[in-house]
């Protein structure tokens, strides 16, 4: 029977059986808001309620006590997180509130996006209507900068606004952007001015943002989608909210107003949002930029769209093999060929033979006005050096375009690694990354290229760390380093010899890391030395080195390792800077010390080595 149900229960089935709810108020002084506090302990009937105490709240108008519910606010979310309260006439213990007190910071936080959200909405209304006047412009365009480094968390110290750059994303600051509407005003600013009037047409189209008389609004929308990038950095819930807009930013790639910057930054490391968003339109769009601007920051956002978490997207990397690989394409990339140098006069090629050898690595490309040049690659790395605008530039394109050719192939992407091996041999890439004429970035580019389009494919299979168990037969009677080796593979010894200059190139740079008196003092050729260890980590991988080579190798990464990991004075401090502190580079080291195709007790010790290493750092 109802009667004999808990007050609770009745409650609950009575389908909350709420006789008030909470509603915000325009006035403070409405007596309607004014609640009592009525203290969980047991209390002299003079006394005040303690703070940071529970308290039961009774609503003085009338006379009800403050409950929760179990009815959502937010219903259309796909995931409702906020409930209601209302108020009904029985109090019960347990619903009991913490009045807790708020810092001041947080107020004002509450107060200035509280009030941005009330001015931005007006801004959309004007915006749409084609009212907005020239003071009302400059005014949200500052509010839009302020918003910026709000978000960021950053002072304005007159610095650049769209140059700013978080380093420690604030939560609760990213949160307000989406609780107070202030995301979906930035979105209404971004479609009012080009929504269609009846019978006069839309104030702006995108196409017109390129005419100077323009400019202030292009630059507003701009600051629209920095906003933007910093509300979700690092925020999933704020990356899934302005997903729901993707549609918005999409038809608005390619009129610089950082619409392709922000989609990038949304889609980084995002694999679910990638795999929805991202479809062959996409692709052809950013391909299409590419081609009319020639800019390397587009090879950048393709090459993002490859990887989540290091992780290729097998359909993404397929789509951008389809685009960019195409014979219709080819003109947009760089072409790399290796060059005879033959001299005519054998005279002069007898004299010049130590000097010059005898291929050399050319670039061939196609400017934007359809004009074919080409240069050798030191040339170009020289002219680039001495200052030459043209030269930096395509070496830059090109070092974007060898990082995009990477992820294109990771993870075994065979539609890729087919292509462009026939352009890019080991005996080429090997040339260059071994060429001290070239810039290190240059050299470190090579060099994972080699790893994901030679090394990391068939035949090539991991090693199995450990054996626990082995037939007794297999067990030799005699063992010493030279002669050890447990897997003897026929079709790993041809690839062993493919490798060979390749391994040796591995072995001498490391030699020369640790030779060097300040080997982390570079920070351009920490780039490569990162890259050459890993290079050297998949080579033990795929078991190439033999169980004395391996020692040897072990020997000077350990020597690397011990660099890293005992910062002995101020100058391997400043490694912190490189990358992420050097422990990335001594993560890479340790894998590569602990893993091999050949364990015993002396590679143990070697394990024994790495920890006490540690340990001391």
């Amino acid at each position: 029977r109802e009667g004999d149900l808990p007050t609770s229960k009745k409650k609950r089935q009575a389908g909350e059986k709420i006789m008030y709810t909470l509603v915000s108020v325009p006035h403070g002084n409405d007596i309607a808001s004014l609640f009592e506090l009525d203290a969980t302990t047991l209390q002299r009937a003079d006394c005040l309620v303690p703070r940071n105490s529970y308290v039961r709240l009774r609503h003085l108008c009338t006379n009800t006590w403050v409950t929760s519910t179990s009815i959502p606010i937010d219903t259309d979310e796909e995931r409702p997180v906020m409930l209601k309260i209302g108020t009904c006439q029985t109090k019960e213990d347990k619903e009991a509130f913490a009045i807790v007190s708020v810092p001041l910071s947080e107020v004002r936080d509450l107060d200035f996006a509280n009030d941005a959200n009330k001015v931005l909405a007006t801004t959309v209304k004007k915006l749409e209507n084609g009212t907005i006047t020239q003071n009302e412009r400059r005014f949200v365009t500052k509010l839009l900068e302020d918003l910026i480094f709000f978000v960021a968390d950053v002072l304005n110290n007159g610095q650049e606004v769209l140059d700013v750059v978080i380093t420690k994303p604030n939560r609760e600051r990213q949160k307000l952007m989406r609780e107070q509407n202030i995301l979906a005003q930035v979105f209404g600013i971004l479609k009012a001015p080009f929504k269609e009037k009846a019978g006069e047409g839309a104030m702006l189209r995108l196409e017109d943002l390129g005419d100077q008389r323009y400019a202030p609004y292009k630059y507003m929308l701009r600051l629209c989608y920095r906003v933007l990038r910093h509300s979700q950095q690092d925020y999933r819930k704020n990356q899934e909210y302005i997903a729901k807009n993707f549609c918005v930013m999409q038809s608005q790639i390619g009129y610089d107003i950082l619409a392709e910057d922000t989609i990038t930054a949304l889609l980084h490391n995002n694999r679910k949002l990638l795999e929805k968003h991202i479809t062959a339109k996409e692709i052809d769009t950013f391909v299409s930029l590419l081609r009319r601007n020639r800019e390397p920051r587009f090879l950048d956002y393709l090459s993002d769209l490859c990887v989540s978490n290091t992780t290729a997207i097998p359909v993404t990397q397929e789509l951008i093999c389809k685009f960019m690989l195409s014979p219709g394409n080819a003109d947009i990339l760089i072409q790399t060929k290796l060059v005879s140098m033959q001299v005519d006069n054998p005279l002069e090629s007898a004299i010049l033979a130590d000097d010059i050898d005898d291929e050399e690595v050319w670039l061939y490309w196609i400017d934007s006005n359809k004009e074919p040049h080409g240069k050798a690659i030191r040339h170009l790395a020289q002219e680039a050096k001495e200052g030459t605008k043209a030269d930096l530039e395509v070496l830059t394109y090109y070092r974007y375009q060898l990082n995009l050719f990477a992820r294109m192939c990771l993870d075994r992407q065979y539609l890729a690694i087919n292509q462009i091996s026939t352009q890019l041999s080991v005996d080429l890439i090997l040339r260059c990354m071994s060429d001290e004429s070239l810039p290190f970035d240059l050299r470190a580019s090579f060099c994972r290229l080699m790893l994901h389009m030679h090394v990391d494919r068939d035949p090539q299979e991991s090693v199995v760390p450990v054996r626990y168990a082995r037939l007794w037969t297999e067990i030799p009677t005699k063992i010493t380093i030279h002669e050890y080796d447990s897997i003897t593979d026929s079709s790993r010894n041809d690839m062993k010899r493919k490798f060979a200059l390749t391994m040796e190139f591995v072995e001498e740079y490391l030699k020369e890391v640790v030779n060097q008196p300040f080997p982390f003092g570079d920070k351009e050729k920490n780039k490569l030395t990162f890259e050459v260890v890993h290079l050297a980590r998949n080579l033990i991988y795929f078991g190439f080195y033999s169980f004395s080579e391996l020692l040897r190798l072990t020997r000077t990464l350990l020597a690397i390792l011990d660099i890293v990991q005992t910062p002995m004075s101020s100058y391997f401090e400043r490694l912190s800077k490189f990358q992420d502190g050097g422990k990335t580079l001594g993560k890479v080291i340790v894998g590569s010390v602990l893993r091999g195709d050949q364990k015993t007790s002396l590679q143990r010790n070697g394990c024994y080595c790495v920890l006490a290493n540690q340990c001391h750092g």
